[in-house]
């Protein structure tokens, strides 16, 4: 067996072990080195949680990262093509899904911090590029390797995107008349999927279609069959599984520098080794907030607007929520910055003395959109309700996935997308 061929199969291998033990969905970005911070996708058809390029087009990815010191490290990368449900295709060799030079990618540019007072290093890259290609539609996995001197891989983040070949047409509707309240705490998606040329025998098995809202994997729901088939249209119609609360409008606060504190931030000091904000006390939503916002969308910038990526502070944020404590359950922020992950870095502890649920993360300046999410003990899904209360009025971005395998075909491709924004008349 040639050198190429153990090494191609040891990266499948891995990727084998570690989707065994991760649940189906696992598709949100993951870091697993504690140096490695702000890890960001930037372009193409970035949608709400997961972002999308068109196969053969000129669309690139900007992937990045931040490692939190003045020491160069050797970072590569690979890909891996994945199945509706976010896991490996048993059927696939590697070169049946990408072209690519070598195993690794090498990471080549990165640039160290200038005039901050925490170090770091900002490595950077664009995919597709000369070095590496996918070839076919689907979901896919970016890993992330650290290589050290002896030629040890060790993955250190990992990162989701998907390639599509779009074949149907998706149309979108919203109602906040719902098959569990009118006008109340809820919002029901209706879907119509035209098949145009797909040749699909059975659609429950040939087609899978997933709805996000605000980008979330927590809550995302597969559909089930489809309430009626017209012909090639598949038709959803009040499917009560397609029923989401509704949730509020994001909260957000923006930090530009260290010097003065910026919306939402009380005061901004310096302890060693770090600044620190401390953002004003949030508390449970009473009532529907008539705000404009960005669906827990972040955005890295500084006062000066330039060089974000290499002169933007790291900063220690405070967040502290008044809430009585809650039995059975913790409270997570929430939002893209978070890696839609329920990870103790994003969780708040309460605080006897302060009556206060409290936690401190640290975050590169820029904008932040975030929410509080109650997670019942077992339970895997965020609720919105206890927190920020549910409102029927709320502007919320619906994505829909469409992926499609015929019978007989060894990989689930990605034949449709759609993003829908539901807004009310105000």
């Amino acid at each position: 067996m040639n050198t190429h061929y153990r090494i191609v199969l040891a990266c499948c291998w891995v990727f084998m072990i570690v989707y065994s033990i991760i649940p189906v969905r696992a598709q949100r970005n993951m870091i697993f080195d504690s140096q490695i911070k702000t890890l960001r996708i930037v372009g193409g058809e970035t949608g709400p949680g997961l972002p999308i390029l068109s196969l053969g087009s000129n669309e690139q990815l900007t992937i990045s990262f931040d490692e939190m010191s003045h020491n160069y490290k050797r970072y590569e990368y690979c890909i891996q093509h994945l199945d509706y449900a976010f896991k490996p295709e048993p059927d696939l060799m590697e070169n049946d899904f990408v072209n690519s030079d070598a195993d690794y990618i090498l990471i080549e540019d990165y640039r160290e911090s200038r005039n901050t007072v925490v170090n770091y290093t900002h490595y950077s890259f664009s995919f597709p590029n000369k070095h590496i290609q996918p070839l076919i539609a689907g979901n896919y996995a970016l890993s992330i390797y650290a290589n050290d001197r002896d030629g040890e891989h060790q993955e250190v983040a990992r990162i989701y995107f998907a390639i599509v070949t779009p074949q149907v047409n998706i149309g979108t509707s919203v109602s906040t008349n719902t098959d569990i309240d009118w006008n109340a705490s809820h919002q029901q998606v209706g879907l119509k999927v035209n098949l145009n040329s797909l040749i699909v025998r059975d659609a429950t098995e040939e087609i899978k279609t997933f709805v996000l809202q605000n980008g979330r994997w927590d809550n995302a729901v597969l559909c089930p069959k489809p309430s009626y088939i017209n012909g090639q249209q598949l038709i959803w119609d009040h499917a009560r599984d397609l029923i989401f609360p509704a949730g509020n409008e994001y909260r957000a606060f923006e930090m530009l520098s260290s010097r003065y504190p910026g919306m939402g931030i009380e005061k901004m000091q310096y302890f060693a080794p770090f600044y620190h904000a401390t953002l004003f006390t949030d508390y449970p939503n009473k009532n529907y907030l008539y705000v404009q916002d960005t669906n827990g969308k972040s955005v890295i910038r500084n006062d000066d607007n330039t060089a974000a990526e290499t002169e933007s502070e790291y900063i220690l944020t405070h967040f502290s929520l008044a809430i009585p404590a809650i039995k059975d359950a913790q409270i997570y922020l929430q939002g893209d910055w978070t890696y839609d992950q329920f990870l103790p870095d994003y969780e708040l502890t309460y605080n006897a003395s302060t009556q206060l649920y409290e936690c401190a993360v640290l975050l590169k300046t820029g904008y932040y959109s975030y929410q509080y999410l109650v997670v019942p003990n077992n339970m895997t899904k965020g609720q919105t309700g206890p927190i920020e209360g549910n409102f029927f009025q709320t502007d919320n971005a619906y994505t829909t996935l469409v992926y499609y395998k015929r019978t007989g075909d060894r990989y689930w491709q990605l034949v449709g997308t759609n993003q829908y924004r539901f807004k009310t008349i105000r």
